[in-house]
């Protein structure tokens, strides 16, 4: 049987970069993309007994298990973009992932959403120069300049009426 190769992970990101986790909050899973999918379907293909074939209703039937598969994690990502760029202009706190190696401990930092970033189809939001994803978000709410203007209109609404 041939083996299949060139399955690679990704690497793990490093203190400070985007979607960083200390050691002891990790879990690893391996991860199989499309790629995978279709070299393991090649493999099956060229290694089926010639005498006893399998129906080709089985390949299909995986096909469309992996399509939904790759259409759910499409949705989930494009829901994440959504709620990120649902940060922008908010006043967020953020938890930072320490460096262990120099024996730092996690802060809690707070700014104002100015932009949001894919990286890797992971949103990103950059505050005060920093990155940070969406598992970092501790709290979200209005900027103080936007929360004086909308107790403004609430104030002036009821002066109106």
């Amino acid at each position: 049987m041939p083996a299949i190769s060139d399955i690679t992970a990704k690497p793990t990101p490093g203190p400070g970069e985007p979607g960083y986790q200390p050691a002891e909050s990790r879990i690893t899973t391996k991860t199989l993309g499309q790629d995978d999918f279709l070299k393991l379907l090649v493999a099956q293909f060229s290694n089926q007994d010639p005498l006893n074939p399998k129906a080709d209703t089985d390949y299909i039937a995986q096909m469309a298990n992996f399509s939904n598969l790759e259409m759910t994690k499409g949705m989930s990502n494009e829901f994440a973009m959504l709620r990120a760029g649902s940060m922008i202009g908010r006043l967020v706190q953020v938890q930072t992932n320490p460096d262990a190696t120099k024996g730092e401990l996690p802060r809690t930092l707070s700014g104002v959403v100015s932009e949001v970033r894919s990286i890797e189809g992971k949103p990103v939001l950059l505050i005060d120069d920093g990155r940070y994803t969406l598992q970092q978000v501790l709290s979200i709410s209005q900027a103080p300049a936007a929360a004086a203007e909308t107790q403004q209109r609430v104030a002036q609404y009821a002066v109106s009426q």
